[in-house]
């Protein structure tokens, strides 16, 4: 009687210890499934450029945090100089998972920039950001300035759309101000855009291209 009980036990514990595995190993393939990989792109722009003049480094990481209130921590930009010193900047990205600086080098030659983010853990959507690295990217320094970027006046003479996006200034005058909340600096989903607030010196009249006269008051 004794040697049955025995052998009952033996198929019984070796079930259990099957059964215990299998939830461990469920339990693992859920914390995998649950890490989402990620991407880290770079640009610095002009390059090249003269030695002293600002350059705009952008960092981003794809894709977007997980929800609209997120941002990624820690996202680092290590700057190696033509001499081999290295700087490094350390940020959280803005919402949609991007940041810039603006840095200005110190030394004629090629920089070489590359940005890592260390990956996290959000509890928002119970979901890990795995960890990811930029390729190198670089930034050529040269002895003479580039030129800047040269400014055109608006006109005072009547013009019409479309306008050159390469006139700037004009912004001063050709944003769409007759629609609700034209100097409204924020906006969301599919709401049309606003472009500028309206700040002429004087009043002014303009004609556009279906003819209308737009009238600017101080």
């Amino acid at each position: 009687m004794k040697n049955i009980n025995h052998k009952l036990k033996i198929p019984t514990i070796v079930l259990t210890v099957i059964l215990a595995f299998t939830t461990i190993s469920l339990g693992i393939s859920t914390v995998i499934a649950q890490e989402y990989p990620t991407a880290c792109f770079l640009a610095a722009e002009p390059s090249p450029v003269g030695l002293g003049q600002y350059v705009t480094i952008s960092v981003m990481v794809q894709p977007v945090p997980p929800t609209s209130t997120d941002v990624y921590h820690d996202v680092e930009l290590k700057i190696t100089k033509p001499n081999g010193e290295i700087e490094t900047y350390t940020r959280d990205t803005f919402t949609h998972g991007a940041y810039y600086i603006q840095y200005t080098p110190d030394m004629i030659g090629t920089y070489n920039l590359q940005m890592n983010y260390p990956g996290e853990y959000f509890a928002s959507l119970d979901q890990t950001r795995a960890a990811s690295i930029s390729p190198v990217v670089e930034l050529v320094v040269q002895a003479d300035p580039i030129p800047s970027w040269p400014e055109i006046p608006p006109t005072d003479d009547f013009w019409t759309r479309p306008i050159n996006a390469d006139l700037r200034e004009w912004s001063s005058i050709s944003g769409n101000w007759l629609q609700n909340g034209y100097n409204t600096t924020y906006r969301m989903g599919r709401t049309p855009c606003a472009y500028n607030p309206y700040t002429p010196s004087r009043k002014d009249t303009r004609k556009t291209k279906d003819s209308a006269l737009r009238v600017f008051y101080n």
